[in-house]
This record gives structure tokens, sequence and C-alpha cells, in this order.
């Protein structure tokens, strides 16, 4: 089978990545928000199982690749809820290959290579 060619946002552009086997998941705040007055200004559908409420974060955004999709969605989850550093540690540890998209526009690639 031909592997599946993939686009992932970036800020100013987007990496293209080939998948052959497995799954990605991206999970993040700038998609599906709402404003809200509860939340004080924009909620999103990530929520915290700590306090109820959307999450807050330093990631806009992290893409996930898993052996499955389901996997990678329940990783990309996870990891937005560490942070950005906490989700690059796991990761890392854990040799789970993710894109990280902080609010700040910085990007982190876990067991990725960046594109060119």
């Amino acid at each position: 089978d031909e592997p599946w060619p993939l686009g992932l946002e970036l800020p100013g552009g987007v990496a293209t990545y080939s998948l052959a086997a497995g799954g990605v998941a991206t999970s993040g705040q700038d998609r599906r928000v709402w404003k809200s007055a509860s939340a004080a200004g924009l909620a999103h559908h990530l929520i915290d199982p700590r306090s109820g409420r959307p999450a807050r974060s330093d990631v806009l955004r992290i893409s996930v690749f898993g052996a499955t999709c389901e996997a990678a969605e329940v990783w990309s989850k996870a990891l937005f809820l560490r942070g950005q550093a906490g989700a690059a540690e796991e990761a890392a540890a854990l040799g789970i290959p993710a894109i990280i998209v902080g609010v700040d526009g910085s990007v982190d690639f876990i067991g990725l290579t960046p594109p060119a």
C-alpha cells in the first residue's frame, strides 16, 4: 500500500509527512472555540479533568503519531494537558513522535525530522 500524504499546519507553513501505518491526531485550542462568560473570554473543547473547565495550556496545538488513530487521539489530549515543556518531556521519554506548537509560535519536533 502507498503511504498517505499528510500535511500538518505550522506557524508560517505546513509540515508534510507520509503515513505508511498507524494514525495521527491533532488536539488544540485554536479550533472548536466559542465565547464564554464563565471562561472569561474564549473557551475550547479540551477539558481539564481536575477543574472540569477548558484547560489552560501554553500548547496551541499538538499532533501525535501513534500505532493506531485511537492511541494518537488519547496521547494528543493527554500531552496537551501537560503543557509544552511537560508534553515534550513525556513524548520524548515514551518515544511518542509529536509536533508541539506553542501559543508563542515555537515548534518542538519530538522523534520527527522537521520539514526542510
